[in-house]
C-alpha cells in the first residue's frame, strides 16, 4: 500500500562510503536509487523478476544483469512471506518516519481540537441570563460554521435596530 510520504533521507556520506554502493556501476546505481524510490512508496518492492523488469522498464539484458546484481547485493526478503523484497535500512528509516508523522498529524489534531467557551449570554435587556452549557466550537481559522455566521447576522440586526430607533 501507497505511503503519505513524499521524500526520503539519504545520507550521502554513508551511501558514497558502503563498500556495496561504491563497487556499483553508474547503471546499477540508477537501479538501487529507483528500487529505493519505489520500496519508500510501495514499502516493498516485488521479488517477482518480470513484475520488477516491467515496473523498472528494464529492456536489455546488461540491465536486466544490473537489476539481479542490485537485488542480490541490496535486497532481502521482507518477511511476510508475501513475495516482498525491502532494503534493511531503507525499511528501518521509512518506519522511523512513518512513526514521527503519525505523531505530527496527532499533534496537529490536538491543536485543532474543539475548544470551548463558558459564555454568559445577555438577554435584550443587557441583563445576564443563565450560563447555558458549555458549548464545543470548532477553532479554526478558515471560514466560520454556520451557527457563528447566523449569530453575527443576528448580532447585526440588533446593531441596526438600535442605530435607526
Amino acid at each position: 500500500m501507497g505511503t503519505p510520504l513524499k521524500w526520503f533521507p539519504l545520507d550521502v556520506d554513508a551511501f558514497e562510503l558502503d563498500e556495496a554502493a561504491r563497487t556499483m556501476t553508474f547503471a546499477q546505481r540508477g537501479i538501487f536509487v529507483s528500487l529505493l524510490c519505489w520500496q519508500w512508496r510501495e514499502g516493498s518492492v516485488p521479488s517477482d523478476r518480470n513484475a520488477l523488469k516491467t515496473g523498472l522498464a528494464v529492456r536489455t539484458v546488461s540491465d536486466r544483469k544490473h537489476l539481479w546484481l542490485v537485488i542480490r547485493k541490496c535486497f532481502v526478503d521482507d518477511g511476510s512471506k508475501t513475495g516482498r523484497l525491502v532494503n534493511p535500512k531503507l525499511a528501518e528509516v521509512r518506519v522511523a518516519q512513518q512513526s514521527r508523522m503519525r505523531g505530527a498529524t496527532n499533534r496537529q489534531r490536538k491543536k485543532r481540537n474543539l475548544v470551548t467557551h463558558d459564555v454568559t449570554p445577555l438577554s435584550r435587556d443587557g441583563h445576564a441570563g443563565v450560563t447555558p452549557p458549555v458549548t464545543p466550537v470548532f477553532a479554526s481559522r478558515h471560514a466560520p460554521r454556520d451557527r457563528e455566521v447566523g449569530e453575527m447576522k443576528k448580532d447585526l440586526a440588533h446593531t441596526h435596530e438600535q442605530a435607526t430607533a
